[in-house]
């Protein structure tokens, strides 16, 4: 009896059903998506704060891929190389701009269902010799003629360095790249996603756009946190919308400063040092209205604060 072995398969098995849970569940979710309309799709898209250059690039390649769709009995032309790059740093839009692409394209008739599956690469390389190749063919089959989005594809590289995984993987992908029926698109750091395109010669190939997501400008952030305010209900003082605007132009200097996912932060520390200074407040304005003293707090030590005293 070869223990190893016995072991091997056990795991085997053990990934194969967390496999089977997990795709239960994607179904599950998937399958709560409203399917919208190309208008509403575009309109989503020009909704979204910034993102000026992707717009234009969007917006001209749904032109493009509406006047192939009427001349596609009058003209020959090949198959449209839908992947893309989508570079830029954390929180710029990319995953949002993606779910929106698969819309879009499902909807022009470019892809054969909606699905998105976000992926990282350790989703495609699997913890023994052998087994990349499977995992990732598996993967592949089952959101086929959908859209599948690589955030940090640059991972690639790292495995790259260590063993032939990686290699296993892109191998699979470019062969479902080549066949055009699936869209990827790989996201990450610009000077990253460079590397990344050059680990092997028939990635770039296979890329038929490369768009960058610049950052969100100060007042782009501003305008972010405003709109979460008012969607949840809430207004801020006048001399704490000026304290939270200099945190806000004060992040945005540091390095990797993390763009729409500073604001996230920033706007659930906010809540929490409001909520802690007004849990015994009844009145309603008072509660829903952000005070300079909350902004003030999320620099302060605990036992500085006053709400502490």
């Amino acid at each position: 009896m070869n223990t190893a072995l016995d072991f091997e398969e056990v795991i085997r098995q053990i990934d194969n059903r967390i496999d089977e849970l997990e795709a239960q569940d994607d179904e599950r979710k998937l399958g709560e998506e409203k399917e919208k309309s190309i208008t509403e799709s575009i309109s989503e898209l020009n909704s979204l704060i910034g993102l000026k250059e992707v717009k234009i690039e969007v917006n001209k390649l749904v032109n493009y891929l509406k006047f192939v769709k009427k001349l596609q009995n009058k003209i020959n032309l090949d198959k449209i190389n839908l992947n893309m790059i989508f570079k830029g740093n954390p929180g710029t839009g990319k995953t949002t701009v993606a779910k929106i692409m698969a819309d879009i394209l499902y909807n022009l008739g470019y892809l054969s269902n909606n699905l998105i599956i976000e992926a990282t690469p350790q989703d495609f390389i699997a913890g023994y010799i052998g087994q990349t190749a499977i995992k990732t063919r598996k993967l592949l089959d089952k959101y086929q003629g959908g859209l599948i989005f690589v955030d940090e594809a640059y991972g690639f590289n790292h495995n790259a360095d260590e063993d032939n995984f990686a290699d296993e993987a892109l191998a699979e992908i470019m062969k479902e790249m080549e066949s055009k029926n699936t869209v990827f698109i790989f996201a990450g750091y610009s000077k990253e996603m460079e590397a990344f395109v050059n680990l092997n010669p028939g990635i770039k190939s296979r890329i038929g756009y490369d768009i960058e997501f610049a950052d969100y400008t100060e007042a782009e952030l501003m305008e972010i946190f405003m709109k979460k305010l008012e969607k949840d209900g809430f207004t801020v003082s006048t001399d704490a919308l000026q304290a939270i605007r200099n945190i806000i132009g004060n992040k945005r200097e540091e390095k990797n400063f993390g763009n729409g996912r500073m604001i996230d932060n920033l706007y659930n520390k906010l809540l929490i040092e409001h909520a802690t200074i007004t849990y015994e407040e009844e009145e309603m304005t008072k509660l829903l209205t952000i005070t300079e003293e909350a902004v003030i707090n999320l620099n302060l030590k605990p036992q500085s604060r006053k709400y502490f005293e």
